[in-house]
């Protein structure tokens, strides 16, 4: 009754948020038109799709610590949380999509992968420092780019030559030691025609999870020039350098009873320092060059090149044979055993004999590792915007990208042995004359990697008149892939056959304002997507998967929005079936082969609404709601092929009238805000989900007899509660927030994996966090 009630007041408190951190917020005019051309972002007043802004001033004040995604929490529909709980691990959901099926463009270009459609989003640690705007379109929508849109599409536009004149220096901390320091500036447009932007910051700290520290520093550099009235040239580059402690092994209720809601283990102390054997680093520049040519009043192109490098990976373990892994060895309070490791390595007493004869003794039956992750992707995207008249307005564009990606594993510590031995066996080739002795720098396990050459072009139509808005747009697009691997095949044998697939998609979208602040849209759209790489190398050889097929979406919306004075208020429908798609069996398992399902079907299906009133005496107050229906649709059956491309085998998947799970498919929020004193905002949020179900591999589901749902995580209240003050610091302006987040230090289960029964004995996954304070100071320079 007690929580019920705790409930029901901080709902009552907080009034539920209409649109993350204030969609109604008066957000920064983006300045180019070259870079709305690009990112499609859409206009409240006549847009035919569901979207939510989300300004800078917004993600500066109440962000905090958190993950970036997590700057869209409280948008319904969607779903943003940490995974483990290192720097930057988060995933999002949109409609019960998950990363893979939404777009992520930044500036309008796509930095989703082509590889698997994922963002990692601790690549990108310094984007909130330089976001000016975010918006956050589910369903189809209409970034011209967004080829695996799915659930929806989210266009982030970073600080430009437009920014006013002027520089900041900022600071934050946290309760768990993490801290941030960054300092800007902007020139504004100067009399040369130059304008200049930059930002630097330093990280670092702890983190909320024991063995999940972090360090690193970000950079950004905008540079324009004004060639002409016509001409207009803005070079970009940014970046953040990174290295922080990870959680990727989930945690049973039992371990997290025992052990605490931060426990963690995959770390331990040796000779009085942290090793963790789940480690990140990485440092991914991003560089582009943007052309904005005013051909005429009625003609705008817009031309983006662009160049990504990311090198680095993660730490791992492996182990010999069927030996007991690294986290077998552990000391009484749950932490890897450094010393049981070393110890086991010097005298485990074992010996192994090498297909030359040779007699190895004191070899490391444990070895820790690098995963290495390294790619180059790089292209170009053009677009051409054409007013024909004031009611018709015609778009068309062309993108083409280069990826190139490496990824092998190499012996980082022999942790007391004397040599780690790869004995070639999950090796196609065998040993093939190799060496099977391996030393710290060599490469063992894996070795291969992708090429991809992928090209869209697209086209749209866009009428506008009395207050009536339609578009019609189409894209096509190819993809070419390649995989070579030096781990399974001979030099001569390096590359795989060449692939080539093409998709498309159509979308369309109705808006009607009417007089009085009534606004009416109704969109639809089909998507013919081809597979990703992952899925035409399905048992990650250089063997081609056999009967690919592209996956088919359809997608229909529907909305009211009302927008008057005081009152703003929407409230839409959405539908979307998903068939054909496509996963792998065994995905992870590294002693069965990878199968490749197709066929499973899903239907995704809900309703959303938010609102906000400014109610007298400087108070707002806004509610939010969303409840889904996202369920597996059918069973398939999968046929298991050979290297000779003979059937050996079928799979049979059980998945009809399961939930799909991974996501809450109820939200229901609100935010209430009040000015006081004229120099100090206090705001207050929560945000109730429901309906959780634990996520799973559908090609788990193998018993015909086990038509169980996942289970259920137990339904969860967040509040969260801000305070913003401006006033004047060494004669200059300054501000300063202090978050509360999770105000009632709520005990909760994020987000984890089903297990055998379905029950909560055998779920594994991560806790929520519990309370943290972040404070900022920020002085205008």
């Amino acid at each position: 009754m007690k929580k019920t009630t705790r409930i029901i007041l901080t709902l009552l408190l907080a009034a539920a948020e209409a649109l993350a951190f204030g969609q109604q917020e008066t957000d920064t005019i983006i300045g180019l038109t070259g870079i709305q051309v690009i990112a499609s972002t859409g206009q409240e007043t006549d847009r035919a799709f569901s979207m939510n802004r989300i300004g800078a001033t917004a993600i500066q004040q109440r962000l905090g610590d958190r993950t970036f995604p997590e700057a869209m929490a409280a948008v319904p529909g969607v779903f943003a949380a940490r995974t483990g709980g290192g720097a930057g691990d988060a995933e999002i959901n949109i409609r019960g999509f998950k990363q893979d099926n939404i777009a992520l463009l930044l500036n309008g270009i796509p930095i989703s992968s082509v590889e698997n459609g994922l963002v990692y989003w601790n690549n990108w640690l310094g984007l909130a420092d330089v976001t000016q705007s975010m918006q956050v379109q589910k369903g189809i929508c209409s970034s011209a780019f967004g080829v695996n849109a799915i659930g929806g599409a989210i266009n982030i536009i970073t600080n430009g030559p437009e920014a006013k004149t002027g520089g900041a220096v900022s600071t934050s901390f946290t309760s768990y030691g993490n801290k941030k320091t960054t300092f800007a500036w902007n020139t504004g447009r100067m009399q040369n025609g130059y304008a200049v932007s930059l930002m630097g910051s330093a990280f670092g700290g702890d983190g909320y999870v024991d063995g999940t520290y972090s360090s690193g520093y970000g950079y950004f550099l905008s540079v324009s020039k004004n060639i002409n009235k016509k001409h207009l040239l803005v070079f970009t580059a940014m970046g953040n350098p990174e290295r922080h402690g990870q959680r990727n092994v989930r945690l049973s209720l039992e371990e997290m009873k025992k052990y605490g809601i931060t426990y963690n283990k995959e770390w331990g102390s040796y000779n009085g320092e942290i090793n963790n054997t789940s480690e990140n680093f990485y440092h991914k520049p991003y560089l582009t060059l943007n052309h904005y040519w005013t051909i005429s009043e009625k003609a705008f192109l817009a031309t983006s090149a662009y160049f990504s490098p990311g090198k680095g990976g993660g730490k791992w373990s492996e182990r010999f044979g069927t030996w007991a892994s690294i986290t077998d060895f552990t000391n009484g309070s749950g932490q890897i055993d450094w010393q049981a490791v070393y110890n086991n390595n010097m005298n485990h007493g074992e010996s192994y004999t090498t297909p030359d004869g040779d007699v190895i003794e004191n070899y490391s039956q444990i070895a820790q590792t690098v995963f290495h992750a390294d790619h180059i992707w790089t292209g170009i995207l053009s677009t051409l915007d054409y007013e024909v008249n004031e009611r018709l307005t015609l778009k068309a564009g062309i993108h083409y990208r280069y990826f190139k990606s490496s990824l092998y594993e190499t012996v980082a510590d022999l942790l007391g042995g004397e040599v780690f031995i790869d004995d070639y066996a999950w090796s196609l080739r065998g040993v093939d004359g190799r060496n099977v002795l391996k030393y710290v720098g060599d490469t063992i396990k894996i070795n291969n990697g992708a090429l991809i050459h992928f090209a869209n072009a697209y086209a749209q139509a866009s009428y506008h008149h009395n207050g009536f808005n339609a578009f019609l747009s189409g894209s096509v697009n190819g993809n070419l892939y390649q995989r070579y691997d030096h781990y399974n095949y001979r030099p001569e044998n390096l590359w795989s056959e060449q692939v080539t697939l093409f998709g498309y998609d159509v979308r369309f979208g109705l808006n009607k304002a009417f007089a009085d602040g009534h606004n009416v849209y109704f969109n639809g759209g089909l998507f013919n997507r081809a597979p990703y790489f992952k899925y035409v190398f399905g048992n990650y050889t250089n063997q081609v998967s056999q009967g690919l097929s592209n996956e088919d979406i359809y997608t229909l919306e529907g909305g009211y929005s009302y927008g008057k004075g005081n009152l703003y208020g929407r409230v839409n429908a959405y539908y979307s079936v998903w068939n054909d798609r496509s996963f792998l069996a065994n995905e992870y398992n590294q002693f069965l082969d990878p199968v490749l399902i197709k066929g499973l079907n899903a239907r995704h299906s809900g309703i959303e609404a938010e609102a906000n009133y400014i109610l007298p005496g400087r108070v707002r107050a806004g509610l939010f709601a969303g409840v889904g229906n996202w369920i597996w649709t059918n069973d398939v059956e999968a046929e298991v092929y050979n290297s000779e491309h003979v059937i050996v085998d079928t799979i049979n998947v059980y998945t009809e009238n399961l939930y799909v799970g991974d996501a809450p498919m109820t939200q229901v929020g609100g935010f209430a805000e009040v000015s006081l004193f004229r120099f100090l905002t206090l705001r207050g949020e929560a945000t109730h989900y429901d309906r959780i179900f634990a996520g799973f591999d559908p090609v788990s589901r193998s018993n015909p007899d086990d038509r169980s749902q996942a289970w259920q995580i137990p339904s969860y209240t967040l509040a969260d509660i801000h305070l913003t003050g401006n006033f004047t610091l060494f004669h200059q302006p300054a501000m300063f927030n202090i978050s509360v987040l999770n105000l009632f230090d709520a005990d909760y289960i994020l987000r984890g994996v089903d297990g055998m029964n379905h029950t909560a004995n055998t779920f594994t996954g991560f806790a929520g966090f519990g309370r943290t304070v972040s404070v900022g100071l920020r002085v205008q320079l």
